[in-house]
C-alpha cells in the first residue's frame, strides 16, 4: 500500500478517536424564580404571512450600531446613569443588574426555543434592556424606548431572524421585564430595612 494512503488512513483513524468538543454550557436563569408562567404567556407561533418587518434603516450606521446588542444596551445604561449622577459603584451595580436581566432573557429564549417557539435574541434583549433602563432612569426612558424597535428588528434586517421570531422575542422580553419589575419590592425589602435601621 502506498505510504500516502497509509498516512490518509492514519489521519482518519486519529480523527475518529479524537474526543468530541464539549457542548456549550446551558445559560442559567439568575433572577426569575419560576420561568414557567413567562413561557406559558407566549402565544402559538405567528404565521410568517401575518407579520411584516418594518423597512430597514436607510443609514447602514444605524444597523451597525446594534451589531453587539448587549454592549450597545450597556453603553446606553452607562450614559443614563452618568447623566443622572450615579457614582462609579452605582453604575457598576446597575450594569450588573442589567447583565443579569439580559442573561435571563437569553436563557428564557433558549427554553422557549426548546418548546418549539421561534425567538429572536435581539428582540428579547431590546424589551428587557429598554424597560430596565426606563425604570431605573425615568428621565431617559424615551431614548431607551425609541431605541428598542430598531434593536429588536436588527437581526431580522440582517437575515438572522424571521419576523415572527422578532414578535415572539419582544413578547417574551416584555413578560420577563414585567416579572422582574414585580419582584423589585421583594428584592429591595432587605436593603430598605437596613436603611431604616431595622
Amino acid at each position: 500500500m502506498p505510504a500516502r494512503l497509509w498516512l490518509l488512513l492514519l489521519a482518519l483513524l486519529l480523527a475518529g478517536c479524537a474526543p468530541a468538543a464539549p457542548a456549550a454550557p446551558a445559560r442559567q436563569i439568575q433572577l426569575v424564580a419560576d420561568p414557567a408562567p413567562i413561557l406559558a404567556a407566549l402565544p402559538p407561533d405567528v404565521a410568517a404571512g401575518d407579520v411584516a418587518a418594518p423597512p430597514a434603516p436607510v443609514d447602514p450606521v444605524v444597523l451597525a450600531a446594534w451589531g453587539d446588542p448587549a454592549a450597545a444596551w450597556r453603553d446606553m445604561a452607562r450614559q443614563a446613569a452618568a447623566l443622572d449622577g450615579l457614582d462609579e459603584a452605582g453604575v457598576r451595580a446597575e450594569l450588573a443588574a442589567l447583565d443579569a436581566a439580559m442573561s435571563d432573557g437569553l436563557a428564557l429564549a433558549d427554553l422557549a426555543r426548546a418548546e418549539g417557539h421561534a425567538i429572536a435574541d435581539e428582540a428579547v434583549l431590546a424589551e428587557v434592556a429598554a424597560r430596565q433602563i426606563a425604570r431605573a432612569h425615568p428621565l431617559r426612558a424615551d431614548a431607551a424606548r425609541d431605541a428598542a424597535p430598531t434593536a429588536a428588528w436588527a437581526g431580522c434586517w440582517r437575515g438572522d431572524a424571521s419576523a415572527p421570531a422578532v414578535v415572539a422575542g419582544r413578547l417574551l422580553g416584555a413578560a420577563l421585564a414585567d416579572a422582574l419589575a414585580a419582584q423589585e419590592p421583594t428584592n429591595d425589602a432587605p436593603a430598605a430595612a437596613v436603611r431604616q435601621g431595622r
